[in-house]
């Protein structure tokens, strides 16, 4: 391209080009633009530099051209790390429920950075605790009906996930979605028996206060909405879960996850047949959409997930590649055999991501 000096028009819209100084030499773009002239909107650059995001959105060609060369003039490509950041939290991948943390030996699923708006106090406290309390003992009802199974998993989703410091408050607002979702049916309500009801409301009732109070924006829904077929979705979502969950388990087994990650790829998962059994058996059309709803937004959640199993062990992944290069002979065993485990996994986890990325829309792979 850079040779292509007499061009007037180019379209880079959704492109995987990040470093676009090659193309300050098409002065033509910036004088005698056609049509739309130099277009960049969406593509990985705009992805991963604030600024240049901002320069692709002005409409007049000539000036957006101009202003792209002229900040390119002092810019450098963003390192790796600062890339996979970038694309972390880009379109789908900052709606995921869950992140991924390196801790002292492995990896554990957490929380991403949703700081509370009004700093924990002793009521955060004290509705932390009673939540906690009120989950693990709602929880413990036995039933042999599938929303009664459903209800307890979630309730014990929810004190597992309580517990976790800091709070992920994505993913506490997404359990009492569904708890909500099957106290408001008047249908599945009545296969609650033995549960506690009124104190199911009750627990809706002070989880409402503390993600109102401190984490309100939790409640926002994610930005990317799927439009896929229902039947398309039913039969390409669960084979690549059925994948998701294989190579989660393995790479726990082979000393990478801790349980927390394929804990949360679980609690979607149950999710995800619950929807699924609601399409399938459902009388009712409105309930029937909701479920659609309900399985497709799963859908984005599970891809967003995997697409930050991906990108949180290529960092590091990378950091260790650096480390050892800057300090050779200083790797130990453990960290090397973690390092495979660790390519194994994003070898595997790349193609299940790449199909779901497509299932449930029409944007252009992140990496």
């Amino acid at each position: 391209l850079a040779g292509l000096s007499a061009l007037t028009e180019l379209s880079l819209d959704n492109s995987q080009a990040t470093d676009l100084r090659p193309l300050r030499g098409l002065g033509r773009l910036t004088t005698e633009p056609e049509y739309g002239g130099l277009s960049f909107a969406d593509g990985q650059a705009a992805r991963s530099d604030p600024r240049i995001a901002e320069i692709a959105e002005i409409e007049d060609p000539k000036d957006r051209a101009a202003q792209l060369f002229a900040y390119l003039e002092d810019w450098q490509p963003p390192g790796d790390d600062e890339q996979i950041e970038a694309i972390l939290q880009g379109p789908v991948l900052a709606d995921s429920l869950v992140d991924i943390r390196k801790t002292d030996s492995r990896f554990e699923a957490a929380a991403l950075t949703d700081t509370p708006e009004r700093s924990p106090d002793q009521d955060h406290h004290d509705l932390v605790q009673l939540l906690s309390y009120a989950a693990a003992r709602l929880g413990r009802v036995e039933t042999h009906n599938r929303i009664g199974q459903e209800t307890g998993q979630s309730l014990r989703d929810y004190t597992n996930f309580i517990g976790q410091d800091p709070l992920n408050p994505r993913v506490l607002n997404y359990l009492a979605q569904g708890l909500r979702a099957i106290l408001s049916d008047e249908m599945l309500l009545a296969s609650l028996d033995g549960f506690d009801q009124s104190g199911l409301g009750e627990f809706l009732l002070n989880h409402d206060r503390l993600i109102g109070s401190y984490y309100p924006r939790a409640r926002t829904a994610p930005e990317f909405v799927a439009e896929t077929d229902p039947e398309v979705l039913q039969a390409e979502l669960f084979p690549r879960l059925a994948s998701a969950r294989e190579l989660v388990a393995q790479a726990d087994a082979d000393g990478l996850f801790a349980p927390s990650v394929s804990d949360a790829l679980e609690m979607m998962h149950r999710r995800a047949e619950g929807a699924r059994k609601k399409i399938v058996t459902s009388g009712d059309p409105e309930e029937r959409d909701r479920a659609v709803d309900d399985l497709r937004r799963t859908a984005v959640l599970v891809t967003a997930y995997l697409g930050r199993i991906k990108g949180r062990l290529q960092q590091w992944v990378d950091k260790q590649a650096k480390f050892a290069k800057e300090n050779p002979g200083t790797a130990t065993l453990t960290v090397t055999g973690l390092l495979e485990v660790a390519e194994r996994t994003i070898a595997a986890v790349t193609p299940v991501f790449n199909e779901l990325w497509k299932l449930i829309g029409n944007l252009p792979l992140p990496f």
